[in-house]
């Protein structure tokens, strides 16, 4: 065994190594030699940034309206669960011009349980029990969401089908 010291080789890339760090990668540039270099610029010499240009104060505005003329609308539809099975369904797509929603639990069937219950949520796989927002029979949930909304049965309702009433206002521009 020897106790002689294995002098370190010095780590080196094959290929070249672009200057500044840049290592080999050329990102689609193919090198053109050496860099121009700005022949009225020493080392040394000092950078001048120009001064910043005074703005004027800006000038109040006072909103009155974000439209012209808006018309405030609404709409109404149903829509029926079949069955405890039935996934969750989106109800409302996104939209911006929505001020207002009412969705009902219109099961008013004779013998209808209180464990009819639909679940209402933004997202598809919030709408369960464990993340929704529970809709019982014959209630009215009232909100204004700009999201969608979705909706599903409870995985343990009995009596079917289970009807949804839904109420939405929104606004609209009216053409001059």
């Amino acid at each position: 065994m020897t106790t002689d010291r294995v002098e370190p080789q010095k780590e080196t890339m094959s290929g070249i190594v672009l200057p500044g760090g840049r290592g080999q990668e050329l990102h689609g540039v193919q090198q053109s030699g050496t860099p121009d270099l700005i022949d009225d610029i020493e080392m040394g010499d000092p950078v001048v940034i120009p001064p910043e240009k005074d703005e004027p104060d800006p000038i109040p505005v006072r909103i009155i309206a974000s439209s012209r003329r808006e018309l405030r609308r609404w709409r109404v539809f149903r829509h029926t669960f079949r069955a405890a099975t039935d996934l969750p369904v989106c109800l409302l797509g996104q939209d911006e011009r929505r001020t207002a929603v009412q969705i009902r639990n219109a099961r008013t069937a004779a013998g209808a349980t209180f464990n009819n219950v639909v679940w209402i949520a933004p997202e598809q796989h919030l709408a369960n029990s464990l993340n929704g927002w529970p809709c019982d029979v014959n209630n009215v949930l009232q909100f204004s969401p700009e999201t969608a909304v979705y909706a599903a049965p409870d995985p343990n309702a009995t009596d079917f089908p289970i009807e949804l009433g839904i109420l939405v206002e929104y606004t609209t521009d009216v053409q001059a």
